[in-house]
């Protein structure tokens, strides 16, 4: 390990991406997951699942996750399902976007900037992009936590049903201090 960058493996050293825009890249991957996982909360919620049934959802896409999202809240609540549509929308553009930067393979350009090249969209990288992932995937996080507050007012309203299973379930607070089980 080098003493300017001691937390960094001896392998990374060749990496131009600055502590920064790395921090920034585990941010856009954390950002990512949780709201994954925030929206199986809510499908576990909406479909009624077991705990079984919940570890199961957590190994779908993200994208066939939202899909089932759309079937069981269609009916259901017109805020839940422009919620659910506006997440499947964000999920599009942050998965995209996380993808694309996560994966990238860094280097130097011309001017010793960090840069990548992502030769499947023939698109040139640089910080910017990091930003935009990390934007992006916070859009996405913020609508998945909306879309279980949403879920925890129908259940507050009597509309849903509360989580049975306390071993599989989280507790969030909806208006007037009230908890409720998803």
């Amino acid at each position: 390990m080098t003493e300017a960058n001691s937390w960094r493996p001896q392998i990374m050293e060749w990496l131009p991406l600055t502590d920064l825009d790395l921090s920034k890249l585990g941010m856009t991957a954390v950002l990512e997951a949780q709201a994954k996982s925030m929206a199986t909360v809510a499908l576990k919620n909406l479909e009624r699942k077991s705990h079984a049934e919940w570890i199961r959802l957590e190994g779908m896409q993200f994208v066939q996750i939202c899909s089932r999202l759309m079937t069981a809240s269609a009916d259901l609540d017109q805020e839940l399902h422009d919620l659910v549509k506006q997440l499947d929308e964000a999920r599009d553009q942050g998965h995209e976007l996380r993808h694309i930067v996560v994966h990238a393979s860094w280097g130097l350009d011309a001017d010793s900037q960090p840069t990548s090249y992502d030769y499947r969209r023939t698109q040139k990288l640089d910080r910017s992009n990091i930003d935009q992932a990390m934007e992006a995937c916070l859009k996405l996080r913020t609508l998945a936590h909306r879309l279980l507050m949403r879920i925890g007012h129908l259940i507050g309203e009597g509309v849903l049903h509360e989580g049975s299973d306390t071993a599989a379930s989280m507790t969030i607070n909806i208006s007037g201090g009230r908890k409720v089980r998803l």
